[in-house]
């Protein structure tokens, strides 16, 4: 039957530990590129806990034969006094290649509408081929390089005129 239904709805606290589980029984080297944050779940219950202006998003999945937790999402920076979010996800490895992600990005642009946000920024480590396609298809254009890390920051800008997939 395969997968019924995607939703993404906000994170709750009951969710802090199923994730925590997904993120440490991930392959070290799918997770290379994962620079969401801590994956220990109380850590992860203090940063949904604080959260005010910033979202967490779980991405759940219905249907056979698996059900429950795919992943998450975030829109960050907003708590921390910055004027834009930024965009993070991690989608768990069965789950991935399955355009979630494409998913999650058509609902962080509908989230930055109905919040009057005029951008949204992300990171996305070079070698990440994969990842910086779909970014750059969703109409993510490069910025800068983020000198901690090397990763390249890239901006979209957000109107009522722009679609989601652009």
């Amino acid at each position: 039957m395969g997968i019924s239904h995607v939703l993404i709805r906000p994170m709750r606290q009951e969710d802090c530990d199923p994730l925590s589980e997904l993120l440490r029984l991930s392959r070290p080297e799918y997770m290379r590129f994962l620079r969401l944050f801590p994956v220990e779940a109380e850590e992860i219950r203090s940063l949904v806990g604080k959260a005010v202006r910033d979202g967490y998003f779980a991405i759940e999945v219905a249907g056979e034969p698996c059900a429950g937790l795919a992943g998450i999402y975030t829109l960050r920076g907003l708590d921390d006094g910055f004027a834009d979010w930024m965009y993070g996800i991690f989608v768990a490895e069965p789950f991935s290649g399955k355009s979630i992600a494409r998913l999650t990005l058509a609902h962080a642009h509908t989230t930055c509408l109905l919040n009057g946000c005029p951008r949204l920024l992300l990171k996305v480590d070079p070698a990440n081929e994969r990842a910086y396609r779909l970014y750059r298809g969703a109409g993510f254009e490069f910025e800068r390089i983020h000198p901690p890390t090397g990763e390249h920051v890239l901006t979209k800008s957000i109107s009522s005129g722009s679609s989601a997939n652009q």
